[in-house]
C-alpha cells in the first residue's frame, strides 16, 4: 500500500478490538485517507453513495454534520494501516435502531474476513454498549460477495427497493436486510452482556 495511505496510530481504550482488526474512532485526520479511497472506481460501484467523486470537503462536511453516528476507520492489526470504513448511522435513540454501513478498501484486503470482524465488532457495540434493538443494511442485488457475508453473519433478508441503481442501461435492485438484538444473542451469546452486568453493578 502506497505510504500515503498508512498513519500511525495505537489501540486506544476506545477502540474495538479483534484478532485481524480494530475499530478507532474516526478522526479528522483520518479523512484524507478515506475520501482517496472512496474516489476508487470499485468502491463507487458497491458503494451504497455512487454518482460524483466524493472529494474531501464533501466527506468533511458529512463528519461535522453527522457527529451522532457511531463511525470508526478500520486498521489491520498486523501493519496498522487503514483497511476501511464502519459506522452506525442514523441512531434513533428512542426506536433504539440504526443502520450498519462497511466498506473495505483495496482488493488485497477484501476476502481474507476483514470486513466481517469488523462487522461483529460493531455489532456487539451497537448491541450490548448503545443497546440498540434493530440495525438494518442496505446492499445492491449484485454484491453477491457482500449478501453472502451479511447472511453468515445473521442478517436477514427483509425486502428490496426496486430499480434504485442504474449501472449503464441496467437497473438493479437495493437489497434491504436487518438483525434485531434476539437475534444477535441468540447466535452470538450473553457472554459479553454478562461481563457488561457485572462491571456496570460494582
Amino acid at each position: 500500500m502506497n505510504k500515503s495511505n498508512k498513519r500511525l496510530t495505537v489501540m486506544a481504550n476506545m477502540s474495538l478490538i479483534g484478532e485481524k482488526v480494530y475499530l478507532n474512532p474516526t478522526h479528522e485526520n483520518d479523512i484524507p485517507f478515506l475520501a482517496n479511497f472512496m474516489n476508487d472506481d470499485h468502491i463507487k460501484y458497491f458503494g451504497r453513495n455512487c454518482g460524483s467523486a466524493i472529494y474531501e470537503t464533501k466527506m468533511k462536511t458529512h463528519f461535522e454534520e453527522n457527529k451522532e453516528d457511531e463511525r470508526y476507520t478500520i486498521f489491520r492489526k498486523d501493519n496498522n494501516e487503514i483497511i476501511g470504513d464502519i459506522s452506525i448511522n442514523s441512531i434513533d435513540i428512542y426506536n433504539r435502531a440504526g443502520s450498519l454501513s462497511v466498506i473495505i478498501y483495496g482488493k488485497e484486503n477484501r476476502g481474507k474476513g476483514f470486513g466481517k470482524e469488523a462487522i461483529l465488532l460493531i455489532l456487539k457495540h451497537a448491541f450490548i454498549d448503545l443497546n440498540l434493538e434493530n440495525i438494518d443494511l442496505g446492499t445492491w442485488e449484485y454484491n453477491k460477495a457482500a449478501i453472502h457475508v451479511y447472511e453468515k453473519i445473521g442478517f436477514k433478508l427483509i425486502g428490496r427497493r426496486r430499480n434504485r441503481r442504474i449501472v449503464g442501461n441496467s437497473f438493479y435492485d437495493e437489497i434491504i436486510m436487518d438483525m434485531i438484538s434476539d437475534e444477535y444473542f441468540k447466535l452470538y451469546g450473553n457472554t459479553e452482556l454478562e461481563k457488561y452486568k457485572t462491571k456496570t453493578e460494582l
